[in-house]
């Protein structure tokens, strides 16, 4: 028995207020799910509660590792699999809980949420589990409770020229005065990866050297065309 510290993508559908009780199941082969899955990738177990749904009361849940590809390729394969999260193992040892799970752009077409878990924490999962124990998680998909009894609203933007500054500055006027004082905006805006773009872009609109970008693949391929 335990916690995980763990970060939830911005990506998926996210049933807040839920709560999963599943079993893990790790991928023989394909552990980056940077391919799509099949049946023969997973024990007997794991074929029967995703692939046949021939285990009743068995919710499934994937453990993958980080790497290779995007967030979003590695939990739709998970999602076409049968599975009802994805778990993604770090693949460095750091503040998991601090790393943006980010879109690549179709995140939008995603109908479960996944998670990334510190490395240590997936390694000891994936001992369990391939020693052919039943590792079972409890998912909490909490809801923010804000300590000044306000309401938190998460906005967020595909692209941050969507949102002028004008407009952030003066994002809670429309709601009244009696309003304002119950309500906290948390902005939030989708990142996007873009590592063939011009040093000039990626110097002001990336960090990480490109990993994580605030404005949106079509704009920086058009910018890189234009320059």
């Amino acid at each position: 028995m335990g916690t995980i510290d763990s970060a939830m993508a911005n990506f998926g559908h996210i049933s807040y207020g839920e709560t999963i009780i599943a079993q893990v199941f790790t991928p023989k082969t394909n552990f980056d799910a940077c391919k799509p899955f099949t049946k023969e990738m997973f024990n007997q177990e794991g074929q029967k509660a995703m692939f046949e749904n021939k285990i009743d009361m068995v919710v499934p849940v994937v453990l993958v590792e980080r790497g290779t590809c995007t967030f979003v390729t590695k939990v739709r394969n998970v999602e076409k699999a049968g599975a009802n999260a994805a778990i993604i193992m770090d693949n460095k040892i750091e503040p998991s809980r601090h790393v943006i799970m980010s879109d690549d752009g179709s995140g939008h077409t995603i109908g479960i949420p996944s998670f990334l878990i510190p490395k240590k924490t997936g390694e000891a999962l994936k001992e369990f589990s391939e020693e052919k124990a039943q590792v079972i998680l409890k998912i909490k998909i909490d809801l923010k409770h804000s300590e000044a009894d306000k309401a938190n609203v998460s906005l967020w933007f595909a692209d941050a020229f969507e949102l002028k500054p004008y407009q952030a500055k003066s994002l809670g006027n429309f709601l009244g005065d009696k309003l304002k004082s119950k309500v906290d905006f948390d902005l939030k805006i989708n990142t996007h990866s873009c590592h063939n773009c011009l040093d000039y872009t990626r110097a002001n609109d990336c960090v990480s050297k490109g990993k994580y970008c605030i404005t949106t693949k079509q704009r920086h391929t058009t910018f890189w065309r234009e320059k």
